[in-house]
């Protein structure tokens, strides 16, 4: 397990902040939320002398409900067990993974990349010895991953102590 107890604060304190996100406070961490367009209609019909008065008013309430329609099957509620999540693995995946679990993420939905030959060899050993012997994990530069790959993922955790390197 990890031995630094500033690290393992930070990394509970960012694990439970991007689950709640997701989850209790999914609707709240929109880009927008849900009555954005009536809001942003009622806003310039306010001022009849405003310009886009004239063109929110051509915006149909069946419009709206559309919107409001999709952005209710994009935004479902969701649980910690529905979240998708990808990291970076390092020596001992195991370690990351027993934090999300405990906080209620599925391991099957825990994705872990490790790119490094000699440090993913590890990390099989690591947890093949582990409760989590049957990990997903990558043998790939997590980037180079999504290039490629159609997975979509619900958080994309980064848990490094170095600089992001550039191709």
């Amino acid at each position: 397990m990890y031995k630094e107890e500033n690290k393992n604060i930070a990394r509970k304190s960012v694990l439970k902040a991007a689950i709640e996100a997701l989850t209790l406070c999914r609707k709240d961490s929109t880009l927008a939320p849900k009555d954005y367009i009536r809001k942003v209609k009622a806003f310039y019909r306010k001022d009849e002398s405003d310009p886009r008065a004239f063109i929110v008013d051509e915006l149909s309430e069946e419009t709206i409900i559309r919107w409001e329609e999709f952005y209710d099957s994009v935004i479902q509620d969701r649980t910690a067990r529905s979240i998708k999540v990808a990291y970076l693995s390092g020596p001992n995946p195991e370690n990351d993974l027993t934090e999300m679990t405990d906080m209620g993420l599925l391991p099957e939905n825990i994705w872990a990349f490790e790119s490094d030959a000699k440090i993913y060899n590890e990390a099989v050993i690591s947890a093949l010895s582990s409760k989590f012997p049957f990990i997903k994990l990558i043998k790939a530069n997590v980037g180079d991953f999504f290039e490629v790959s159609p997975q979509k993922f619900d958080l994309i955790y980064l848990d490094f102590c170095g600089p992001l390197p550039s191709k």
